[in-house]
C-alpha cells in the first residue's frame, strides 16, 4: 500500500474533496462552492491529490474537471480488507494476538512447552463466593501468589480490557512485578486474563493466557479449573516457568484457607489435581 495516499488523505479538506468526487468529476469552482473554500485553496489541495495519484484532470471544452483514479482506491480497499479477520469475531482477534507475540521477536516454543497447564481445586463454598475472591482486589490480594509471598502492590480491574498490576514479594524481600490485561469476563462462570511478569529492567520475561472456569458442584461446593498457556517466553524465563504449576497449586491452597477462614466449609473435602494437557486432548 502506497503511504503517500494516506498522507494525502490525512488533510481533512482533501478527504472531503475525495468524498465529493466520489459521485462525479467536478471543476475547481464547483468544489470551492460545495465545500465553502477559496479557489486557490482548492487548487493547492487538488495538486497534492494529483501528485499522490488520487485524481486526474479531464478537459471538457474550455473547462478542467477533476475526477478520481480507481487504482489507489482499489489498493486501499484491498489493504483494509486484509484486516477483516480482526473484526469478524473477538476470538480471532485474541488468537492473532497470541500468534503475533507483539513488541519484539520471541523464541518459538515447542508443542510440549506450549501445552496448557491445568490446575483443578474443589472449594467447599458456593461458586459466587469463589468468584468474588478473584474479582474483588481486597480479597484477591490476601491469597494471590505462592506460599509465604505477599503483594505490596495489587491492582486488578475485572472487566474486559481492565488492567492488572501486581508486585509479589518473596520471603527474602525480592519483588517480582507483573502487568496484565483482562480479556473476557463471564460472571460467575469464566475469567480470562493475560499475565506478563517483568524482569529487573521492566522488560517482559514471559506471557501467559490464563483461563479460569468456576463450576458449581451442588449447592455448597465449587470446582475451579485454571488453564495457563505460555505464548511468549525469553530464555531467562525458564526457572519461573518450571515453577508455574507449583505456584498456582500453592495459590489455590491459600485461597482455600482464606475462604475457610470466613465461611463454614461444606460439601466435599477440598482437593487439588494438576496435570499438563497435550495438544489436541479434550478438556472436559
Amino acid at each position: 500500500m502506497d503511504v503517500t495516499v494516506f498522507q494525502a488523505l490525512a488533510e481533512p479538506k482533501r478527504l472531503r474533496m475525495v468524498e465529493l468526487l466520489r459521485d462525479r468529476p467536478h471543476s475547481v469552482n464547483e468544489i470551492a462552492e460545495a465545500l465553502g473554500m477559496q479557489q486557490p485553496q482548492v487548487s493547492k489541495h487538488l495538486r497534492a491529490l494529483n501528485e499522490a495519484g488520487m485524481v486526474r484532470v479531464y478537459a471538457i471544452a474550455q473547462q478542467r474537471f477533476y475526477g478520481l483514479r480507481p487504482k489507489p482506491l482499489r489498493e486501499m480497499d484491498e489493504w483494509v480488507g486484509s484486516f477483516q479477520p480482526f473484526w469478524d469475531t473477538q476470538a480471532s482477534i485474541l488468537d492473532r494476538y497470541l500468534r503475533s507475540r507483539p513488541g519484539r521477536s520471541a523464541p518459538r516454543l515447542s508443542s510440549s512447552e506450549n501445552s496448557p497447564v491445568t490446575v483443578e481445586h474443589v472449594f467447599g463454598v458456593p461458586r459466587i463466593q469463589v468468584w468474588e475472591a478473584w474479582a474483588d482486589p481486597a480479597r484477591a490480594v490476601q491469597w494471590w501468589g505462592p506460599e509465604y509471598f505477599t503483594n505490596p502492590v495489587f491492582e486488578i480491574d475485572v472487566r474486559p480490557e481492565g488492567e492488572l498490576r501486581i508486585h509479589m514479594q518473596a520471603p527474602d524481600g525480592s519483588i517480582y512485578p507483573m502487568t496484565g490485561v483482562v480479556k473476557e469476563v463471564e460472571e460467575p462462570e469464566r475469567l480470562v486474563f493475560i499475565t506478563t511478569p517483568l524482569d529487573e529492567t521492566g522488560d517482559r520475561l514471559f506471557e501467559v493466557l490464563n483461563t479460569v472456569h468456576f463450576m458449581s458442584e451442588g449447592d455448597d461446593a465449587t470446582l475451579l479449573r485454571l488453564e495457563a498457556r505460555v505464548f511468549f517466553a525469553t530464555a531467562e524465563a525458564a526457572p519461573y516457568l518450571a515453577g508455574m504449576e507449583a505456584g498456582w497449586q500453592q495459590s489455590l491452597a491459600k485461597l482455600d484457607r482464606f475462604l475457610a477462614g470466613i465461611h463454614t466449609s461444606k460439601g466435599k473435602k477440598p482437593r487439588t489435581r494438576t496435570r499438563r494437557i497435550d495438544d489436541g486432548e479434550r478438556v472436559r
